[in-house]
């Protein structure tokens, strides 16, 4: 009896695993994809640990977007998977206003335009739009949709150099998406996209300047959404523009 006890006391936790190839435990912790749960793996043993560095697929969330100094930490992390392909970022959404918003960006090495889009209603059919055709536009709304703007400006600015960090620490990077939990933005880069982003990196990253800022209260848009088309009620349209933005500079 304290034979048997001893053994299973000096047993390693990754014992059941050791019949397995390295291949096949490789397969087991592709699956996994979760970073925070992929790291206690390493701390297993010194096989788990080379094993779990192999794997190329891995998705992890962010603290709220806030701090390039904590995503910085994490990125020191991320770069020992020195295989890693595809990654995806969450970042939990903590917006300081209750509105109905979406933004979207269009960057290569350089951020070239965001747009914010915020509509008062969404529809499904032109008879609830008909209904509530007496409505105007709330300027007091518009005003602090404005400011909403702005904080979601900051989110693209980051987000954007969020992207190139990855970019410039991951060389074998292939597919990187960013997605806030609100569901008010998804980035996503193919290896094309990225290739064309980390060749631009040779040279010294300049600071955004934007150009010009174009605003207007759109009564009713009509837009495809998953396919469908959605009607926006009350829209209110920001538009960003940088200084590399064609017809922006002269």
């Amino acid at each position: 009896m304290k034979n048997i006890e001893k053994s299973d006391a000096g047993e390693d936790d990754s014992s059941s695993f050791d019949p397995l190839p390295d291949e096949v435990v490789l397969q087991i912790f592709r699956k996994i994809i979760d970073f925070e749960t992929l790291c206690p793996c390493r701390l297993v043993s010194k096989r788990f640990n080379r094993i779990t560095l192999q794997v190329d697929t891995i998705r992890f969330i962010t603290k709220p977007c806030t701090s390039y100094k904590s995503f910085v930490s994490a990125i020191r992390s991320l770069k020992k998977f020195e295989g890693l392909k595809s990654l995806s970022i969450y970042i939990p959404s903590t917006p300081k206003h209750p509105y109905m918003c979406r933004w979207k960006i269009k960057c290569g090495k350089n951020l070239d335009s965001v747009i914010f889009l915020s509509p008062n209603s969404v529809y499904h059919s032109k008879k609830y739009v008909n209904e509530n055709a007496h409505e105007e536009e709330d300027r007091e709304l518009t005003s602090e949709k404005r400011l909403a703007a702005m904080e979601c400006l900051d989110h693209a600015v980051l987000s954007h150099v969020m992207l190139l960090t990855c970019i410039k620490n991951m060389p074998l990077l292939e597919k990187v998406t960013l997605a806030d939990s609100g569901k008010r933005c998804r980035i996503s880069l193919n290896r094309e996209k990225i290739a064309e982003m980390r060749s631009g990196l040779t040279s010294p990253y300049e600071p955004i300047r934007w150009n010009r800022m174009s605003k207007c209260y759109v009564p009713l848009l009509e837009l495809p959404v998953s396919g469908c088309s959605r009607l926006f009620w009350g829209s209110f349209l920001v538009a960003f523009l940088g200084c590399d933005y064609p017809g922006c500079c002269s």
